[in-house]
């Protein structure tokens, strides 16, 4: 995941999720050190044909390098809420 702040309070982010790009726009609240996020596009899955038209990542900032939270795949017949935790690595 690739986030950057722009003028606004929105926080922009780019996803990665199966080889899929995801272009995603959310907040950053300070305070409470939660991230929010959602995306504007459908993630296709590979394999049978299931689309995801609402993908929200909703997380608490744990420390500096540390994100905890769920991923929550929406589609009018199903929600999956997936626990993740990301991690930030060293750049290149």
């Amino acid at each position: 995941m690739n986030i950057t702040w722009s003028n606004t309070i929105d926080t922009l982010a780019v996803v990665y999720i199966q080889n899929n790009t995801v272009p995603m726009t959310g907040a950053f609240a300070n305070y409470f050190k939660v991230i929010t996020l959602d995306n504007n596009n459908p993630i296709l899955r590979q394999g049978p044909v299931l689309s995801y038209p609402d993908v929200e990542l909703n997380a608490n900032l744990k420390s500096a390098v540390f994100i905890e939270g769920f991923v929550i795949f929406k589609n009018k017949n199903l929600t999956l809420a997936c626990p993740t935790q990301l991690r930030r690595t060293a750049g290149w």
